[in-house]
């Protein structure tokens, strides 16, 4: 995505891990939210203004692995879970639907600017597009910066202008796919009671494999993976996919899923826990930019 402007392994060492299992109590606490998930037809429906994003600041298609590759279980930039018939195979055509609800994080302040990007998609792990939408958290003159997105990588990256956020928010998002090359991308917040769809205008693309589903939380690109917000934790939560027209959690015992951690040349960025509540959640831990 673009920028505006399991387990734990044991090298985290005993103070890291003390920190990532307190971490873990918070998170379970945060997830209670979603077992009152709400209806979607209750939502007040707006539009928002779609404003293109810088195209030298997007991401770059697959992080985790190319296309017809094994998916390794590391990326530059990419943290979370991975949702697929194989993972050493592309399977065209065999995802059809992805979704997933988090809160938008309150950062810690750094002294650089940093940015953080969370979101569900299809595609990108095991083939050349990305089609997702999500939130984007950075840090940028001593403030955080909230905004909504979608991307249909290749095309350029859009914002959402208009569509309300504020720490706290709980959000979540829907891709699917609907036929003839058309997706639906809607993103909600459950908090204000607003949901805003994409145009399908925006939405139409030839050539897209729908390999594998994703939820993943991103340090975006821009001449480099920009500096990781320190957004403490997010917890993904109502987490599913339809794969193969089959609905289940990312663990479903139908397809095969992967942990995926952001790791730099200075080590681990970004940590996934295990999968909790049978698969529809797990908690992504900052650990440096």
């Amino acid at each position: 995505m673009n920028n505006n402007r399991a387990g734990f392994p044991a090298f985290f060492g005993e103070r890291n891990m003390k920190k990532v299992l307190k971490f873990v109590f918070a998170a379970i606490a945060i997830a209670g939210w979603a077992e009152e998930f709400v209806d979607e037809s209750s939502f007040v429906q707006i539009e928002c203004l779609v404003r293109p994003i810088d195209r030298s600041r997007i991401h770059r298609g697959q992080k985790s692995g190319a296309a017809g590759a094994t998916v390794r279980a590391t990326s530059t930039n990419w943290s979370g879970y991975i949702a697929a018939p194989s993972l050493s195979t592309s399977k065209t055509g065999s995802v059809t639907y992805a979704a997933g609800s988090w809160v938008v994080p309150s950062l810690l302040p750094t002294p650089d600017s940093t940015d953080c990007a969370i979101w569900v998609g299809i595609d990108g792990a095991l083939s050349a597009t990305v089609e997702q939408i999500g939130t984007s958290h950075n840090w940028f003159q001593g403030a955080q910066e909230n905004f909504a997105w979608f991307e249909m990588y290749p095309n350029g990256s859009y914002e959402l202008v208009g569509f309300p956020l504020d720490i706290g928010d709980q959000i979540s998002a829907r891709v699917s796919y609907k036929g003839n090359n058309v997706f639906k991308l809607v993103l909600f917040n459950h908090t204000k009671g607003i949901s805003s769809e994409v145009p399908a205008s925006q939405t139409t693309m030839a050539g897209t494999q729908r390999s594998c589903a994703e939820w993943v939380v991103e340090a975006p690109y821009s001449s480099g993976v920009l500096p990781l917000s320190d957004f403490r934790l997010v917890t993904f939560n109502y987490c599913s996919a339809v794969i193969n027209g089959l609905s289940g959690t990312i663990n479903d015992s139908r397809w095969v899923s992967e942990p995926v951690t952001m790791q730099g040349s200075s080590g681990v960025k970004a940590l996934p826990s295990s999968l909790l509540k049978n698969g529809t959640c797990f908690t992504v831990f900052w650990e440096h930019e």
